[in-house]
């Protein structure tokens, strides 16, 4: 069978999965950010695949798959394959109450977050052709730069207010603007971040750390009200030391790129001690690292210098 391949590099470990459930008689798309990523030309971290066959199907495919939980995710040959599905009432703000599967690509895009991840790149069997599905018009948002909530984005966000973090922290790293009827919605369901567990806002906090230009999620979280919501320490700082810490922020980021605990330090280095102590505790970082995180903030009132080397940064972090 002559396989069409997507207009994008893949690893062949992942079109191997999609042909195997076409050849299974099932639909098989690659979807959400690793086609996103890979339609901007940026590195893809993990791929996911969506199909019509349902969990106890998929199992059968894969000999050797794990199911992963209600929502219908197998992990099988190290990707996560997700059942097309309907999400229905969403009680907790994260997690939907029931979900229906559903044998519709259109609608499992339809119940996506934002317009960007809910392109779709497959085919619906062995015997059709392989395209792209973007009911959404995500790769025009890829053009225009702009991050936009699928449908009615007061309902996504509503859903599950995880997605306030996440297209913040998509909007930084990609450098995209945020539609403003996304934004408006951003603000006014901001407060609704207190329904995501801390650990689920420190992951997303230290993911935004590792953008190009991490102020800028910053600024975003503080303009829309999220900041407010989940750091209200660093909200609350006078304007120049702001100012400073953002600065200081890029500046590390920019030098000693993919050091987390150093990102972390200089976020919170215009905080007192015992303030970031409690913000480290809160975001469930570990003892040992938030030990670490706070003797480098502690540092902060020695101005950052960039001309410190990977020595003087070992120092610090012990």
């Amino acid at each position: 069978m002559d396989i069409a391949r997507p207009p994008f590099p893949v690893h062949p470990d992942v079109t191997s999965v999609l042909e195997t459930l076409w050849a299974a008689g099932h639909g098989g798309y690659l979807v959400g950010g690793g086609v996103r990523d890979a339609l901007l030309g940026l590195p893809v971290v993990d791929w996911d695949v969506a199909t019509d066959a349902q969990p106890e199907r998929i199992m059968r495919i894969f000999p050797g798959s794990s199911y992963q939980n209600r929502f219908g995710t197998v992990l099988a040959r190290g990707l996560e394959i997700t059942t097309f599905r309907r999400d229905h009432r969403y009680a907790d703000h994260r997690r939907p109450d029931t979900v229906t599967f559903s044998q519709d690509i259109f609608e499992d895009l339809a119940r996506r977050d934002l317009t960007i991840n809910a392109i779709a790149w497959g085919r619906r069997g062995p015997d059709s052709a392989a395209l792209m599905v973007d009911p959404a018009d995500g790769q025009g948002d890829l053009e225009a730069r702009l991050v936009r909530a699928v449908g009615d984005p007061v309902r996504r966000f509503d859903e599950d207010a995880l997605r306030l973090l996440r297209a913040v922290r998509i909007a930084a790293k990609l450098d995209f603007a945020i539609e403003p009827m996304t934004r408006a919605a951003i603000e006014a369901h901001a407060a609704d971040v207190v329904w995501v567990s801390e650990e689920r806002i420190g992951s997303e906090v230290r993911r935004m750390l590792a953008a190009p230009t991490p102020s800028r999620a910053v600024e975003l979280m503080s303009a829309t009200g999220i900041l407010a919501a989940t750091l209200p320490e660093l909200d609350e700082l006078p304007t120049d030391a702001t100012r400073r810490a953002r600065v200081t922020l890029d500046l590390v980021v920019r030098d000693h790129p993919g050091q987390e605990r150093l990102a972390l330090a200089a976020l919170l280095g215009e905080l007192a001690p015992e303030l970031v102590q409690g913000v480290l505790l809160r975001l469930r970082v570990a003892s040992r690292e938030a030990d670490v995180v706070s003797a480098l903030a502690a540092a902060a009132p020695q101005p950052y210098d960039r001309a410190w080397g990977d020595a003087d940064v070992r120092r610090f972090m012990g």
